[in-house]
């Protein structure tokens, strides 16, 4: 099995400007995790080959998160699982890592029980690495939170927490790795500056044109994502998909099990 799972909810909605071909030829050799995703009920493990026929052959698939993991099993649907959702998995088939890109938070005023990636964080003994929550959430807020609810969020080396695909005001965060053997973890390995959007206008399109898909009962993160990409021509994809790599070759790299 490995010692890590990757979310499919990016890989399968996130990524609009990639396709399943390009999917395949981008994607690390041989790595020593699998993808997770449920297929009619059942918890399904596997490489990019088997994971990108199933996208191809699955529309519409639901998002399965932590929470609604066991309701999802149980009512036999099929979908992507989120971050926190890939933390259950993790937890079903005692693997210690989750890796992810960009995660839920909070926005202004809200208080944990509204980020299922946190509320997982903070029950779940299975760690997470990540490159940052999203940036439609209040960044510093949400890092708050987290802390005073007991996550330990480190930069894996880095003190600094300054936003997912656009540069957000920086949050200080605890560098050191002491902490791998604790639980509660939250690894944040940033994306580099120089391959940021720089185009904040693009944020702010993005967010308007998710706002009106989700009155008309679309999903919020795969209509942001989507129209990120129109506007980048493809770049947010490829940019998440780099750091998605490049935080499962850091904990080969850097973690034993």
């Amino acid at each position: 099995m490995g010692k890590y799972l990757i979310e499919s909810a990016l890989l399968g909605q996130g990524l609009p400007g990639l396709t399943e071909e390009e999917l395949e030829s981008l994607w690390p050799e041989n790595p020593d995790g699998e993808i997770a995703w449920m297929k009619a009920g059942t918890l399904i493990t596997g490489g990019i080959s088997k994971f990108v026929r199933f996208r191809k052959e699955t529309e519409n698939c639901a998002r399965i998160c932590y929470q609604n993991f066991e309701t999802a099993a149980e009512q036999k649907r099929t979908g992507f699982l989120t971050a926190s959702g890939t933390m259950k998995a993790c937890e079903k088939l005692q693997v210690p890592f989750a890796v992810s890109c960009g995660i839920g938070g909070l926005k202004t005023q809200q208080t944990i029980e509204s980020c299922h990636d946190l509320l997982a964080l903070k029950e779940s003994r299975v760690s997470l690495i990540a490159a940052s929550p999203k940036d439609m959430f209040d960044l510093e807020h949400t890092l708050k939170e987290a802390q005073k609810e007991g996550i330990y969020v480190s930069g894996c080396g880095d003190n600094v927490c300054n936003g997912y695909l656009f540069l957000q005001n920086p949050v200080e965060i605890p560098s050191d790795l002491k902490i791998m053997q604790d639980k509660n973890r939250l690894l944040l390995r940033k994306i580099p500056k120089k391959k940021r959007i720089q185009d904040d206008s693009i944020f702010e399109q993005a967010l308007r044109y998710a706002k009106e898909a989700e009155k008309r009962e679309l999903l919020f993160h795969p209509s942001f994502n989507q129209k990120v990409d129109e506007l980048t021509e493809g770049y947010s994809s490829r940019v998440q998909l780099e750091a998605l790599i490049s935080n499962i070759r850091w904990l080969e790299e850097n973690v034993t099990i």
